[in-house]
């Protein structure tokens, strides 16, 4: 299905969509919610594909359109709607210029647009686990008693399929590297491919942070890699879009990522001090490794040995007994690899 609207055949209309001829992509005009001006209040109008496409038989599929809007912030939105049952349920599709809809106006938790983009900008939506059955599209628009714009335009309408593979992946893998996160992916094979959009998860949405640019056709296998720099400690959880030259796409599976926190070698000082009857001693080790941890009096004579053992990267804590020893001044030192730290303790009885 192409379409570059400029008129409403092969759409059912129900509320004042229309063509409008004031924003267009492609001349001369495009499908508004309120052609003659600004939207009403208190308005629900849809636009529903006439007839399903049927997607049997296709590997992939998407949805594509060009679009700008200006909707009240907060309350007036537009859905991007799709049943496989003719009609009877719909189900709301996500594109990147969408928000998650909130308050008391808007169907909370669902992906909408709303607010205003006032430059027309590209909108794809992977319709791929559509794919063996029937499908209809619905634009779907509703406004509240309040402020009324100029609503939501749309242009150059494509639904897509595809049959063959256009990218081969071979493998999508990642590694931590103190607070940065290196991803690799290798490819088989290549066809028109553009580039690779990376995403990463925040929030429960996926959001670009970067592009790495394809190879275009390709029989040969090929090596991607792309860091992210500045990841918090945590689970980081990363997809790949794949993009055709002419602007089709396809999602991979996404992949999760622990990164653990960046530790140095450290000896805290004790708490609480002077102390009477224990104290706590904590430390941190940058990697695993042998630890001794000793305690002295002033005169430099070895009192006990509170620690010696392997001991793995990270925070440590260490309970220090006063039994034993008169009330006075020590030492703690420790020795972990080339790092050795001191400190100074107060028993009290």
């Amino acid at each position: 299905m192409i379409d570059s609207a400029n008129t409403t055949n092969g759409w059912t209309i129900s509320g004042p969509w229309g063509v409008a001829t004031s924003k267009y992509v492609s001349a001369p005009s495009s499908f508004n919610d309120s052609p003659s001006g600004t939207y009403g209040s208190n308005v629900t109008a849809t636009m529903t594909q006439t007839g399903s496409i049927n997607l049997q038989g296709v590997l992939g599929a998407g949805l594509s359109y060009s679009a700008q809007w200006d909707l009240e912030s907060g309350y007036d939105y537009v859905q991007i709607l799709l049943s496989t049952n003719n009609g009877t349920n719909w189900t709301p599709l996500r594109a990147s210029g969408m928000i998650t809809g909130a308050g008391s106006f808007q169907p909370n938790g669902q992906p909408l647009y709303n607010g205003t983009q006032a430059a027309w900008v590209n909108q794809m939506i992977d319709l791929s686990s559509y794919t063996g059955q029937n499908v209809m599209i619905r634009f779907f628009f509703k406004s509240d008693g309040s402020l009324n714009r100029d609503g939501f335009f749309v242009d150059d309408i494509k639904l897509f399929t595809y049959t063959s593979v256009p990218v081969e992946l071979v493998s999508f893998t990642g590694i931590a590297d103190n607070d940065n996160v290196v991803l690799e992916w290798k490819t088989a094979t290549e066809t028109n491919n553009y580039g690779f959009e990376v995403e990463k998860q925040r929030n429960n949405e996926f959001v670009t942070i970067g592009f790495v640019k394809g190879s275009g056709t390709s029989t040969g296998g090929q090596v991607y890699t792309f860091t992210d720099k500045g990841v918090p400690t945590g689970k980081a959880v990363y997809r790949l879009k794949q993009i055709d030259l002419d602007g089709t796409s396809a999602i991979f599976n996404a992949i999760e990522i622990d990164v653990a926190p960046v530790w140095s070698y450290s000896l805290a000082q004790n708490y609480p001090n002077p102390f009477n009857p224990s104290t706590m001693i904590e430390f941190t080790l940058a990697e695993q490794g042998d630890v001794t941890i000793e305690l002295f009096d002033v005169q430099g004579t070895k009192v006990k040995e509170l620690l010696k053992g392997n001991q793995s990267a990270g925070k440590h804590s260490l309970a220090v007994s006063g039994e034993g020893l008169a009330s006075g001044t020590y030492l703690i030192r420790m020795n972990a690899g080339k790092f050795t730290a001191t400190r100074k303790i107060v028993f009290l009885k």
